[in-house]
């Protein structure tokens, strides 16, 4: 697979509209179609639809359709890109080929809450300074929670308080807002350019912390998307299925979590250094150590039952990331000072989310 990211000319001047929602989409053609019905019957005349096809070679009759109704509606931008440039290139290329103020993210499998944008959009008026926005995602009816959450109003001032309490979390894109202008004015958008090939799996936390660093950001209490049903993506004669734990396979292996750390870390550590301008130690270790908390609570938590069926002992892996944990920021400017504390605390998160692991497995057969 090439992962080419194309330059493009980003304009942000002279737009008429002041919202881009934005699709992102591969090998899902009619879920991106039945979508693109539903939004295009809420467009209001200051919005865009941007629909992204990533190289899709799947179900291209509804890509067909999606692109008819974009040479019928002003306001709809359909992009058939000749190749997939995975994630992270799709992400980078909805920036660049909306036009709008904000961008709005929406899954192919996901709805927006149109009845609530009214609301929605007063909030973004009243605070113009925002730079990323995390509104909250309801549940499907009739389906099991998945990705759905509630987020209570707050906004976070730049710096250590967005960083820690904003940026960390924000691993689902549905319902993202960025104001657009301001990610590309501030060169962050260039920034994950350059970095890219690392950033490929998650590039939204890694601009969400370059943000966070430079601008307020905030939650939001307010419902803009429903989660949809999850679904396979098929790959030629693959299907990729990230809830089996028959298969030990996919971004939730314990080696997979190792390596998006890391990338995490060097993230958190770039983003502490913009704040200022010069590496501030006492914001980057006490954010690590939340950084630490998310890992933690995935590794030892989350995917817990897949290590377990797949004969990894819980009580050595536990130690394995305590040590992992170490040994990621060891090297670091006065870590000797921040040392002690750092290494006790991450001594007892992991032994609270592993005691927490164990009570509810015990809950299960009582």
């Amino acid at each position: 697979m090439n992962l080419e990211i194309k330059d493009f000319k980003t304009n942000c001047q002279n737009s008429n509209f002041k919202i881009s929602l934005c699709m992102p989409t591969y090998n899902r053609g009619k879920l991106a179609y039945f979508n693109v019905k539903h939004i295009i019957k809420n467009l209001k005349s200051n919005w865009e639809l941007v629909v992204l096809n990533n190289g899709s070679c799947n179900e291209e009759d509804y890509y067909k359709k999606i692109n008819n109704i974009s040479n019928k509606i002003e306001n709809v931008n359909y992009i058939s890109k000749p190749q997939n440039t995975e994630f992270v290139g799709n992400f980078i290329d909805s920036f660049k080929y909306s036009t709008g103020k904000y961008i709005i993210f929406v899954s192919d499998e996901d709805r927006f809450n149109f009845k609530n944008f009214t609301n929605f959009i007063k909030f973004l008026d009243e605070n113009p300074d925002l730079a990323a926005i995390r509104p909250s995602i309801s549940k499907a009816k009739g389906l099991k929670i998945q990705n759905a959450f509630k987020k209570e109003n707050r906004i976070f001032d730049k710096g250590y308080d967005a960083i820690v309490n904003f940026s960390l979390w924000n691993s689902y894109l549905t319902g993202m807002v960025y104001n657009r202008e301001k990610v590309i004015d501030l060169g962050l958008l260039k920034k994950l350019e350059k970095r890219f090939v690392k950033n490929r799996f998650y590039p939204h936390v890694y601009l969400d912390m370059l943000i966070s660093a430079k601008c307020r950001v905030a939650n939001s209490s307010i419902s803009i998307a429903t989660e949809g049903k999850a679904q396979n993506i098929k790959t030629g004669n693959l299907k990729e299925v990230f809830d089996d734990w028959e298969n030990y396979c996919g971004p939730y292996t314990f080696g997979s979590r190792l390596d998006q750390f890391i990338v995490e870390r060097d993230g958190l550590y770039e983003a502490t250094c913009l704040i200022n301008n010069e590496f501030n130690t006492d914001i980057f270790f006490n954010a690590y150590l939340q950084l630490c908390v998310k890992f933690l609570r995935n590794v030892l938590v989350a995917n817990m039952p897949m290590y377990e069926k797949h004969d990894i002992d819980i009580f050595y892996l536990n130690e394995t990331a305590y040590q992992f944990l170490i040994s990621s920021v060891r090297n670091y400017k006065n870590f000797e000072f921040y040392s002690k504390v750092l290494s006790s605390e991450i001594r007892r998160i992991s032994k609270i989310f592993l005691k927490l692991y164990l009570d509810s497995k015990k809950q299960k057969f009582t």
